[in-house]
């Protein structure tokens, strides 16, 4: 099945998990890249994401190029920015519609996954939601424990 891993990471932490997803699936990545970069740690970093996040403010992206319909499978992810999916993702979801998609979900996350998922599957109606995962602390996990759960997981998606 012909897939992509589309992705928004500020932190590394999404991008950790996209990685894996493209060696084990030999899925195709595309990383989200906002025009205005956001600062990385601080007070400025939880100020500037949360405010994105809670009063819906969607961060233009930088030029991308997908042909949605040549994959089958489109595993989606990112870090929770106050209890929602980071702003880039929803961006990347209104610029880029879909539907009729096996979709899968993941997060990252420090604190908790809030209303990440119901957020993301409002966006994606239309389409098969085939599974969710969140990782809390990706790159602070134990690498072993972090992929088994990973790929159990992606073992799970895509045989349905």
């Amino acid at each position: 099945m012909k897939t992509i891993a589309v992705y928004y990471s500020l932190n590394g932490n999404s991008h950790l998990i996209a990685e894996r997803i493209k060696t084990t699936l030999g899925a195709d990545t595309l990383r989200l890249e906002p025009v205005k970069s956001m600062p990385k740690q601080g007070f400025m970093k939880m100020f500037q994401g949360g405010k994105q996040a809670l009063f819906g403010d969607m961060p233009a992206l930088k030029p991308y190029r997908l042909d949605v319909d040549q994959y089958e499978l489109l595993i989606l992810g990112g870090p929770v920015w106050a209890g929602s999916p980071a702003p880039a993702l929803m961006n990347f979801l209104q610029q880029t519609k879909f539907s009729g998609k096996k979709v899968a979900l993941f997060c990252c996350h420090g604190g908790g996954k809030g209303r990440t998922f119901s957020k993301l599957r409002d966006a994606l109606s239309g389409n098969t939601i085939l599974g969710e995962i969140d990782f809390p602390n990706a790159s602070k996990q134990d690498v072993q424990t972090l992929n088994a759960k990973l790929d159990a997981w992606l073992r799970d998606i895509s045989t349905r």
